[in-house]
């Protein structure tokens, strides 16, 4: 089962584990010099370099990514000058290789083996860590910008043989279209914000049009453990106020059950069904036991073949 390690502070003292262990960063890591792609423009799109000075300090976690999914801040120290690289459209970033993303996404690629679907080429970084590994044979990357293959897939490095095929396609329409195809893996990132609106545009569409093309289990989306620990952090401020009419906050259990409707009540309507599960007594109404079943639902919700709720 796949986990994801998101916890709230409202929710820490009863919260169950999302996840075995937490990752821990690669010993010897080379956290700069991984990827070599030159500066360059091609339409909408360029690749930049940015140059640091020997001791610059880098932080592997956010303040976010630490409160919302338990990301551990770890201290990257330059021992020499560096370069990072950043994708750019126009004046807004998509991605760089500064080590918060590399140790954002290590951890989702380090189990992955045989033929590994990944959406997003981005910088190229995941294709490139996996082209690495031995026991991936083949990665697939479906990329709809002309622009960013022009700049990028060719720098992708494999090892000793063609393993890096790369397709120009809308990613959702592309899964639509290829049901027949067959990954061990995958792995998303055509966002860069990871919001809420994320989760529901891109990360749960995603993962129910690859029910058939890969093992739910194996499927990763880049910081999905933030958004849904963002969706946690507001639904147990919800259950708390409800469970506790002592607070003085006017919001009935009989209001989270009914659905709001449209892009702005979205986290709220994802969690009716718990809330109903709740006035039903199909959910404890003790705090303790409401916030871990509130965790399970939030953590499982999405993903196909999860029983929510059961």
């Amino acid at each position: 089962m796949t986990e994801f390690r998101i916890i709230t502070p409202l929710a820490s003292q009863w919260r169950r584990p999302m996840s075995k262990k937490l990752p821990v960063l690669q010993k010897g890591k080379q956290w700069f010099g991984f990827l070599k792609i030159p500066e360059g423009k091609h339409g909408k799109f360029a690749v930049r370099h940015r140059h640091y000075a020997i001791g610059s300090r880098f932080s592997t976690a956010s303040a976010r990514t630490a409160i919302f999914a338990q990301h551990v801040p770890v201290d990257v120290i330059a021992t020499e000058a560096v370069v990072v690289h950043e994708l750019r459209e126009h004046d807004n970033v998509w991605m760089t290789d500064l080590p918060i993303e590399q140790a954002q996404i290590d951890p989702m690629l380090d189990p992955m083996r045989g033929r590994v679907l990944v959406g997003g080429l981005g910088l190229g970084y995941a294709a490139q860590v996996l082209a690495r590994k031995p026991a991936v044979r083949e990665i697939v990357v479906i990329e709809k910008s002309t622009e960013v293959i022009e700049l990028v897939a060719r720098h992708i490095k494999g090892t000793g043989r063609r393993k890096v095929w790369t397709i120009e396609a809308d990613l959702h329409k592309w899964l639509t279209q290829n049901q027949h195809e067959q990954f061990d893996w995958a792995f998303y990132d055509i966002w860069a914000p990871d919001g809420e609106r994320t989760f529901f545009e891109h990360v749960v569409p995603l993962r129910q049009k690859t029910g058939q093309i890969c093992d739910p289990e194996h499927v990763r989306c880049w910081n999905e453990d933030v958004m849904r620990g963002q969706l946690l952090m507001h639904a147990v401020s919800r259950l708390n106020i409800v469970l506790n009419p002592a607070l003085g906050i006017e919001l009935s259990l009989d209001k989270c059950c009914e659905t709001q409707g449209g892009l702005v009540h979205q986290s709220f309507d994802l969690t009716v069904p718990f809330f109903r599960a709740l006035r039903d007594g199909r959910v404890p109404r003790d705090i303790q036991s409401a916030t871990l079943a509130l965790t399970d639902f939030i953590r499982d919700y999405g993903i196909p073949g999860r029983k929510v709720l059961a």
